[in-house]
């Protein structure tokens, strides 16, 4: 009788299989997840903030509402909310990057850190793109998304590296991270929100017909 013994080739199979489950699962190659409308509004919205051609890393997983700054900017009073507003779409420019712990090593030195505030009101919008915009902001802000949304990388937007967000704050090659928000679209009006390096912002994209477009691009934020 012939005794066939499969476990060391079944154990190479293995081997050979793990690390490249376990690179997908890095690499965030799993692809899109969420509607046709959101996966061609976060390929704009890649474009828009590699427009510059500046290579970024981005989080793989979408989370957290888009409008909830602008949300909390609405109670505010009138001297807080008069520099906000609507200005063409252009990249997110996060400045210096400071992690949590060059925060806190500051702080324990003595040293007080001061993060630049970009200028928000370049390029405003009209007063009637102001208005409307504002309108479905206010909108769209009393709504909740909480479907998850996955990104993936796109050919549209080469210098964007979208991964699985652990690896990205595991590697040294990603700084700054940025993350987006879920999309929430009202008529055919839609934001997202996007941070990286202790700066945020909010942006806008129109529908015409089944096509998406950069609208505008909400004041900077700090965090």
């Amino acid at each position: 009788m012939i005794l066939l013994h499969f476990s060391k080739p079944r154990a190479r199979v293995r081997a050979r299989l793990l690390p490249l489950s376990l690179l997908a699962v890095l690499g965030g190659c799993s692809g899109w997840h969420g509607t046709a409308d959101e996966r061609q509004i976060n390929t704009l919205l890649l474009k828009v903030l590699t427009a510059d051609g500046r290579n970024i890393c981005v989080d793989s997983g979408a989370r957290g509402e888009p409008l909830a700054i602008y949300r909390d900017m609405l109670p505010a009073p009138e001297p807080a909310r008069r520099p906000l507003g609507w200005t063409a779409p252009r990249p997110l420019d996060p400045g210096r990057n400071l992690s949590g712990r060059d925060l806190i090593g500051s702080e324990l030195q003595g040293e007080h850190v001061v993060l630049p505030e970009r200028p928000s009101l370049q390029g405003q919008l009209s007063v009637v793109d102001q208005g409307q915009l504002n309108g479905y902001a206010n909108r769209a802000s009393l709504l909740e998304t909480s479907r998850p949304v996955r990104l993936a990388e796109t050919a549209d937007a080469p210098h964007a590296r979208v991964r699985w967000w652990g690896w990205n704050r595991l590697t040294s090659s990603c700084h700054p991270v940025y993350t987006v928000s879920r999309t929430i679209i009202v008529d055919n009006v839609a934001f997202v929100s996007v941070t990286a390096a202790h700066q945020g912002s909010t942006y806008a994209f129109r529908r015409t017909g089944t096509a998406w477009a950069p609208y505008a691009k909400w004041s900077t934020w700090l965090y």
